[in-house]
């Protein structure tokens, strides 16, 4: 605190008034006024002060107590505060004890703070007879708290500009949905959004747990500060964990929103059709990724096997329905009454043509039945409500958009094997 924009007053015992106290009491009192650590100040009926301690004077940057002696106490709590101290001091020449007013002197980055209050000192007549004040700078506390709340300021906006970007994708997703029914592939985009939905869980489950445990540390930080019980090491542990909560909470909104750009991209493609470069590897992986719902709690996993990345150009939406229905037909036929199951899906190149396998170790088909799986409405399970389009689907899927062949090898007990040959580039 300085002089015309700092604050704070402080003092040392008139002598006159301790007659009656013997003079080693005195010099006692003296001393402990003297070295305390927090300015202590003394105001006479005027408004002035009269005396104040080392630590008075060396929050005020001055050195000698001439400097403050006959000068009006509101000569050093900042014009912005001028008023209203002014009344409480008024108060407090009035009798009334006034306890921990607060008051910021300075601007911007030479902003300071501090904790003051007014005790009036009577006389046996119960006459006001000067006024002393304690006060306490509380700096660091009001910067510490002011960073607190411009962190939780910036942590809700970040989640707020999260939670919209995610509508925005969603709602296009649902746009994509209503496409897809138009294309009578309604089936494969159920699928997908419930994949989303799985995939999205975990990172939103880690969000919300950091934001939540950084909420709770946030109001027990307020309260210690507001019961001046915040240390430097509680202050310290705070930004450490507000810092790794902010880390986890982006990391996890970004996995969020890369995971729906996604399936955002496989949901367009399979609408639209369109022909576009794409690497094989990551788009085969993500629409695999968007069936892990399907398999959760089950016995059944998929292995997905890769010899290297490689781009293709074609219609990358095709893979959608293929797979969809494909492990539809892994769960409802090859693994019907398994408790366990693994189906394995691999993509290699042979020149310019991609071979994609996909094998799971159900119980296979019967020889009679391979001529014909591929044909509309061929089923063996009609009795149990098939209708026989999947794998129908999949062939039209693989011959008219990846211009490519299907075939199918079966033997009883031995699961299912589907190898289709696609040019690299259409």
């Amino acid at each position: 605190m300085s002089k015309n924009t700092d604050s704070c007053p402080l003092e040392q015992p008139n002598q006159a008034i301790t007659t009656s106290v013997q003079l080693s009491e005195s010099e006692a009192y003296k001393e402990l006024v003297g070295y305390a650590p927090i300015c202590i100040h003394e105001i006479d009926l005027n408004g002035r002060l009269k005396r104040m301690n080392k630590a008075g004077l060396d929050m005020m940057g001055l050195e000698l107590e001439d400097e403050i002696v006959d000068q009006p106490y509101t000569n050093f709590v900042g014009e912005n505060n001028l008023g209203w101290i002014s009344s409480l001091l008024h108060q407090a020449l009035n009798g009334e004890r006034i306890a921990n007013f607060d008051f910021i002197v300075g601007e911007g980055g030479d902003e300071r703070s501090f904790s003051s209050n007014f005790i009036p000192m009577l006389n046996e007549a119960g006459q006001v007879i000067k006024i002393m004040g304690v006060t306490r700078e509380t700096t660091a506390e009001y910067r510490a708290n002011k960073a607190l709340h411009q962190l939780n300021r910036d942590l809700e906006m970040m989640v707020n500009d999260a939670t919209k970007q995610l509508q925005q994708q969603l709602n296009d997703l649902i746009q994509a949905q209503a496409q897809l029914v138009e294309s009578k592939k309604m089936a494969s985009l159920t699928g997908l959004v419930a994949g989303v939905a799985f995939e999205l869980n975990s990172p939103l489950g880690t969000a919300i747990t950091a934001a939540s445990y950084q909420q709770d540390e946030t109001l027990q930080i307020i309260e210690d500060f507001n019961r001046t019980q915040l240390s430097r090491d509680k202050l310290s542990q705070y930004f450490e964990g507000a810092k790794i909560s902010a880390e986890l909470i982006v990391s996890s909104v970004r996995r969020v929103a890369k995971t729906v750009s996604t399936f955002e991209n496989i949901a367009a493609d399979q609408a639209l059709e369109t022909m576009r470069s794409y690497n094989i590897k990551r788009y085969i992986d993500g629409v695999l990724r968007s069936h892990n719902h399907t398999l959760e709690n089950t016995g059944y996993k998929i292995s997905f096997c890769r010899d290297d990345d490689f781009q293709a150009y074609g219609i990358p939406g095709a893979f959608l329905p293929i797979f969809s229905n494909l492990i539809s037909n892994s769960i409802e036929h090859s693994f019907e009454k398994s408790a366990f199951g693994e189906i394995l899906v691999e993509v290699t190149r042979r020149g310019d043509q991609v071979i994609l396998r996909y094998q799971d170790s159900g119980r296979g088909l019967a020889p009679e039945h391979q001529q014909q799986i591929f044909d509309p409405f061929y089923t063996t399970k009609r009795h149990k409500g098939s209708i026989g389009l999947g794998l129908h689907i999949v062939y039209n899927s693989v011959i008219k958009n990846l211009r490519g062949s299907i075939t199918c090898q079966s033997e009883l007990g031995q699961g299912m094997l589907f190898e289709i040959i696609f040019p690299r580039t259409l």
